[in-house]
């Protein structure tokens, strides 16, 4: 993919990759709780946010995990999917989904499962044993 990226910069394609700079910050770790869990988009598409030795991954769909690079608290980005994500608060400042602009749209995706829950536990272990993640 980064090729295809390269190309599209020298050749000047239309509708080419932009790249876009952004500095990360160390990644909140004394709460992964609150940002880790499952998400859903539109019934049918689930997001999986998870923490694993100081570092947050978020696995899409069926796809392999990939790395969360926080922005800020509340912001994060993922180098692969070109998309930049806000947590959503509500009004006792607890997680209830994520804002996600991505190069095809801006999505909603809503919290479902809090990563301590016996589901995402069990969820879990079938993704990274799936993906060969961890092991």
């Amino acid at each position: 993919m980064e090729i295809i990226k390269s190309i599209s910069l020298v050749y000047n394609w239309k509708d080419n990759y932009a790249p876009q700079f952004q500095t990360p910050i160390p990644p909140p770790v004394s709460r992964p709780e609150e940002y880790a869990g499952l998400y859903e988009m539109d019934d049918s598409l689930k997001f999986v946010i998870s923490f694993l030795n100081d570092i947050y991954l978020i696995t899409i769909g069926d796809d392999l995990p990939q790395k969360l690079y926080f922005n800020s608290e509340d912001e994060f980005f993922i180098l692969e999917e070109l998309s930049k994500c806000t947590f959503e608060k509500n009004s006792e400042g607890k997680i209830t989904g994520i804002i996600w602009k991505h190069r095809n749209g801006e999505f909603r995706l809503k919290k479902l499962i809090k990563q301590d829950s016996p589901f995402f536990i069990f969820q879990f272990n079938i993704i990274t044993k799936d993906n060969f993640l961890f092991l």
